[in-house]
């Protein structure tokens, strides 16, 4: 995994990925300074929005300053620095396929379901892509691997200390990463209260109060002591802003250029448009959807399409298995009710964060918004996908070993395509970037305005 994101981030420069450079100046910055920054010096400003990404949770910025000052120790060589920078990501990313391959492991009883799952969520090409750069939703991704984790070793083996703690961490985490990904925080909430829900000898469902608000508590103050911080932090610089949203605003409204002031600029919302006007807009799906399964770049780099559709038919075929009787349920009764709900309503925020920030504030129909949903979302169709397995046995349960050879098959096949989907991006982002690596190595980037 970390092989893979290594020699996808190794040859492409600088701003050809969707903010980085005006993220990259983040952890420079501490490098630099060996602090925090406020939002509003001058140099993080970005110039023509008149935002800054410091007024907002940055924890990816602080991992990445300190390589970089390891890294610098070394060398001060531009590239080496930047690459400092995205080596955090990219380990981000073997973190996330850590917990994902754990986390299949004990929701499918289907080893070869568990390992599909694990390759296509690690292996996901816009996922692999948000490894290879600077940016937040990396740790973000990584938080919902985390969490989804947590969650279900929670549900079958109990709230451990490690299952809490884990699940917390994953929590901080997120806080600290991406507003996008709260969703899955959201999700977790569900999963967790409906975990305490359990019957009586005499059939009675009851609910364990005393154990959910005492674990709930302990869960609450680690997440306090360990991403509190920064809240107190903001509200304190930023006039009980504690989110950033109204000091970022009002650096945009100073610093940004006259069509781009919040005050005077036009969004579908403020000109008059039906709240449902993007859900008929074919250029928003058609690029929201691609987005969300490859597309490189500043969006200017598309996966090739046999990557894009295979991808797509896996998501036809889970859903397709979801209406078939499930036979090997990793959770009964209510929890199994309450992990479907909660990873549904984490899967589903994100896409309704996206909308309504294309809607009311920026038009982006950038699918990597919708990233944090994606863990969640396969946890639940690949139930599908093992559901058809399980159908494939029964059918040819009077020739066993053809069944079972089919289906060996049928997923070594699906492994194999994962591979190659995985091989023809990375040689997309070579075939595009190799041209000028020379210039990637000998660039120079000297902190200035953005």
């Amino acid at each position: 995994m970390f092989a893979a994101l290594l020699i996808w981030g190794l040859v492409q420069p600088i701003g050809s990925q969707p903010d980085e450079r005006c993220r990259y100046v983040l952890p420079y910055y501490i490098m630099r300074e060996g602090k925090l920054p406020n939002g509003n010096v001058s140099e993080l400003v970005i110039s023509t929005w008149g935002i800054s990404y410091a007024f907002f949770p940055g924890l990816p910025y602080l991992v990445m300053a300190l390589f970089m000052k390891v890294t610098s120790l070394f060398t001060t060589n531009s590239y080496a620095l930047l690459m400092a920078a995205r080596i955090v990501n990219m380990l981000a990313g073997v973190v996330s396929y850590v917990f994902i391959r754990k986390t299949a492991k004990k929701l499918f009883s289907n080893q070869w379901t568990g390992w599909f799952f694990t390759l296509t969520a690690a292996f996901w090409p816009q996922a692999m892509f948000i490894f290879t750069y600077v940016n937040c939703d990396a740790f973000a991704c990584m938080s919902c691997a985390i969490m989804v984790y947590a969650l279900v070793s929670g549900l079958k083996e109990s709230w451990t200390v490690k299952n809490y703690v884990t699940l917390s961490i994953g929590i901080a985490i997120c806080a600290l990463s991406y507003y996008n990904a709260y969703g899955m925080v959201l999700g977790s909430i569900i999963v967790f209260l409906v975990s305490f829900f359990y019957r009586k000898e005499n059939g009675k469902t009851s609910f364990a109060i005393k154990d959910c608000l005492q674990i709930g508590f302990t869960i609450a103050g680690i997440v306090i002591v360990l991403a509190g911080w920064w809240f107190i932090r903001s509200a304190v610089l930023n006039d009980g802003d504690f989110l950033g949203f109204a000091a970022n605003r009002r650096s945009a409204e100073l610093y940004a250029v006259d069509s781009f002031k919040p005050s005077v600029r036009e969004t579908l919302r403020n000109t008059g448009n039906p709240i449902y006007c993007l859900v008929l807009n074919y250029d928003y799906r058609y690029m929201l959807t691609q987005s969300f399964f490859g597309r490189f770049g500043n969006m200017d780099l598309s996966a090739p399409n046999y990557v894009l559709r295979g991808f797509k038919i896996i998501l036809f075929v889970g859903i397709l298995g979801l209406l078939l009787p499930n036979r090997r349920k990793a959770f009964t009764g209510a929890k199994r009710a309450g992990f479907c709900a909660g990873m549904f309503v984490a899967a589903l925020t994100p896409l309704l964060l996206a909308y309504w920030y294309a809607y009311a504030s920026d038009y982006q129909a950038q699918g990597r918004y919708l990233l944090p949903g994606l863990i969640p979302m396969l946890s639940i169709l690949f139930m599908g996908i093992q559901n058809i397995a399980d159908c494939i046995t029964k059918i040819t349960a009077k020739k066993a070993v053809l069944g079972t050879w089919l289906l060996r098959v049928l997923y070594v096949g699906s492994y194999v395509y994962i591979a190659a989907a995985a091989v023809g991006s990375i040689y997309t982002v070579w075939r595009q970037y190799y041209p000028v690596f020379p210039e990637t190595i000998g660039m120079v980037f000297t902190g200035g305005p953005i």
